[in-house]
């Protein structure tokens, strides 16, 4: 069975922080084709790795038709992603369909802290753009979350990054 372990949140929960620290040290080699994905000796992350809006933010519009047949043909049986770009219904359904478990996690703030990080980043993302991902988030917790999984993103990111880790969906999929 593959699974994907998708990290969810707000614009601005530290998402791509904590990413950053999930695979700090651990030895990658970026791809381009068929789209932007690091490959890593235990699994392969979705997105690419950049200044700002990492993650699956950094994938096209157009991306996700590509990305469960490249996740079927991948030797790999974990994968990572954080973002916006794949984090919906359809590619949740997706998932579902072609047998790969998603492991979802809820990087959980107080809006107003997340407001403050976006503010300190220098976003000037529209208000109402940030509700409406702010409810998209909540939708698809509602749906493919649960309790046990939400995180709390006021620790650390090392703190948070122990916790996905430990946790028992994690651990059976020998997370990098």
């Amino acid at each position: 069975m593959k699974y994907l372990v998708y990290l969810l949140g707000e614009p601005g929960a530290g998402k791509s922080t904590v990413a950053e620290c999930l695979f700090r040290g651990v030895p990658s080699e970026a791809k381009a084709e068929p789209f932007a994905h690091i490959i890593h000796p235990r699994g392969i992350e979705l997105g690419a790795r950049r200044e700002s809006f990492s993650g699956t933010d950094a994938l096209p519009m157009n991306v996700q038709p590509k990305v469960i047949p490249m996740m079927n043909d991948a030797d790999s049986e974990l994968f990572f992603a954080e973002g916006d770009r794949l984090a919906n219904e359809k590619f949740f359904m997706a998932c579902a369909f072609a047998r790969i478990r998603i492991v979802p996690f809820l990087l959980k703030v107080p809006h107003g802290l997340a407001a403050q990080r976006r503010q300190a980043r220098g976003s000037n993302q529209d208000p109402k753009w940030i509700r409406g991902r702010v409810s998209k988030v909540e939708n698809l917790w509602r749906d493919y979350g649960a309790t046990a999984r939400e995180l709390d993103g006021r620790l650390t990111p090392e703190e948070i990054v122990a916790k996905m880790r430990s946790a028992p969906e994690v651990e059976e999929t020998a997370t990098p």
